[in-house]
């Protein structure tokens, strides 16, 4: 075969974990072409995890309380890139009502241009079957 631009190569529609991709390493630098296989760069996702070390106890009233220490859950992130997230709570409430919401606070000038997540919710004492379950799709 021979040598040709990679703007030139022929766009693969479908792709499978054995298929070889083409990077460019160090494009501000000395670029340099590699290769790396679908499945290394799905498996090189970097997966980031906030576990609290035990159960807290959120208080009452209508202030934000944080769910998470502020030293477990800083994370440094590249700016214009899409991120993927997923959680999950278990909130034990004491009285009849209770309202939740989420929030992500940023630092370093940093925002958020658009978001996307769903979140269900369930009124449902622990280990039975509950019959509705809330959710809702936030953009």
């Amino acid at each position: 075969m021979a040598d040709v631009k990679i703007t030139e190569l022929t766009e693969l529609t479908a792709i499978a974990p054995e298929d070889l991709v083409v990077l460019v390493d160090d494009v501000a630098g000395t670029p340099t072409t590699k290769k790396a296989t679908e499945k290394s760069l799905y498996n090189a996702r970097k997966l980031m995890s906030i576990v609290p070390a035990a159960n807290f106890a959120l208080g009452t009233g209508t202030s934000v309380q944080s769910a998470f220490p502020t030293s477990g859950d800083v994370f440094t992130l590249e700016g214009s890139t899409t991120y993927e997230f997923e959680g999950e709570y278990f909130i034990t409430k004491s009285g009849t009502t209770c309202t939740t919401g989420l929030a992500f606070a940023l630092a370093g000038g940093a925002s958020i241009t658009s978001m996307k997540y769903i979140a269900q919710a369930q009124n449902v004492a622990k280990n039975t079957t509950g019959a509705t379950i809330g959710s809702v799709w936030s953009d």
